[in-house]
Formats: structure tokens, sequence, C-alpha cells
């Protein structure tokens, strides 16, 4: 669920249903829309394992990185709500 100044945009089943305002937005067909992203995921998967191999981003670990490398801790005294 998502609120903004511009109204509301709700996500169901898994992402398949889109709502917007309450509003149903036209919902492609389970086999077009989802069945076919994970036939192709899943199918990925094995390809890789079956070649010994992975597919992954590595960048965003960088960052990480980066931010234990070069940032600080500062204690600050402890405040209450």
């Amino acid at each position: 669920r998502i609120e903004t100044d511009g109204g509301v945009l709700t996500l169901t089943h898994g992402g398949a249903d889109l709502f917007i305002d309450g509003e149903h937005q036209v919902r492609p067909t389970h086999d077009v829309a989802l069945g076919g992203e994970y036939a192709h995921l899943y199918r990925r998967f094995a390809d890789l394992i079956a070649a010994g191999r992975s597919d992954v981003d590595l960048t965003p670990l960088s960052h990480v990185a980066d931010a234990f490398m070069l940032g600080e801790r500062i204690a600050a005294p402890a405040f209450h709500f």
C-alpha cells in the first residue's frame, strides 16, 4: 500500500492485482502475466544450476562495504519520546 497526496495505490495477490484509490485496474490473464514470468525465472535458475554458475549483481554490496569502511559511529545521549 502506497499513500500519496495524489491517491492510494494498493497491490494484492503477490502484485497481480493493482488498485488505485480502490478501483481495480485491468488485470492481464494469469498465464501471460505471472505464469510466463515464473516459468522463465525457474528455467533460468535450472540453467544456472546445471552449468554450475551464478548470476549475481554484487554492486549493492559495494555500497554496504563503503558504509562500513567509511562510516563512523558516534555515541549520543539517550533520548525518550
